[in-house]
């Protein structure tokens, strides 16, 4: 790829997708690392040394790439705080990884840039196993986003959050985990055996969701046996409210994620 790409902000997100971008067949000319984090930019240096430079400020940043990945922790303060003394180029391709701000602050605080995409990858980008929604539909950052995983492109900036709040219940996901975990070991079971157990059953879990389509997951949840155990254990949680509150969990967050 025949540019040089600059992260403002080195975090959880934007280190994973530097490395799954470093990881690469065909990878950025060069990547340009903000120093604000100056642990975390070095080790990535370290590892990348022939395609990473941290560079002296986020302005050097922009500066020196053409294409600028922005991640600040959620919602417009932090985000405004950033990007607010920052100067942008017309010809500026602005990626930005941060939740909880409207298309118009990233307009406003990007100027002249006209080019921008919001897009919201997950730690996995690091091992190109990201799933990543992103709004509007670009084809040239898709294509790099799809090197680090699924790309789900909408046009609808209400929408991509929608969606992107499914990827809030990946805390969940390992909250269920974890008390599945602390059962087992409560039942007398050795805690690495509960530990390969476990991760192993959720991923054989996964298999058959993969291929699930527009129809929904009606058909995986029916295929449970009339009667038997995995029914049982749905039937009580449906009981106990688990379903609806995860639902209203997610209203509730929405607000939130539309900035």
């Amino acid at each position: 790829m025949d540019f040089v790409a600059g992260f403002v902000g080195i975090g959880t997100i934007n280190s994973a997708v530097v490395r799954g971008l470093s990881s690469c067949d065909i990878r950025p000319r060069e990547i340009l690392l903000s120093p604000r984090s100056a642990e975390k930019a070095e080790a990535l240096r370290s590892a990348y040394p022939d395609i990473i430079r941290v560079a002296a400020s986020n302005q050097e940043v922009l500066d020196g790439a053409s294409w600028i990945f922005v991640a600040t922790p959620p919602g417009p303060a932090k985000a405004t705080e950033v990007l607010e003394d920052l100067k942008f180029r017309e010809d500026h391709v602005v990626v930005s990884f941060i939740a909880g701000i409207s298309p118009s602050l990233l307009q406003d605080k990007c100027a002249p840039a006209t080019e921008l995409v919001q897009a919201f990858p997950l730690p996995p980008a690091e091992a190109h196993q990201s799933t990543t929604v992103m709004v509007p539909n670009n084809t040239k950052v898709e294509a790099l986003l799809a090197k680090l995983g699924r790309v789900i492109p909408v046009d609808s900036h209400a929408d991509s959050m929608k969606i992107a709040a499914i990827s809030c219940v990946m805390g969940d996901f390992y909250a269920h985990q974890r008390a599945l975990h602390q059962w087992l070991v409560q039942q007398g079971i050795e805690s690495g055996t509960a530990s390969s157990a476990i991760s192993s059953y959720f991923n054989t879990f996964n298999h058959a969701s993969l291929s699930v389509g527009p129809e929904g997951f009606d058909g995986l949840v029916a295929e449970q046996t009339p009667g038997g155990m995995n029914e049982q254990v749905i039937a009580q949680l449906t009981r106990d409210g688990n379903y609806g509150n995860l639902q209203s969990a997610l209203t509730t967050l929405l607000p939130r994620l539309l900035g």
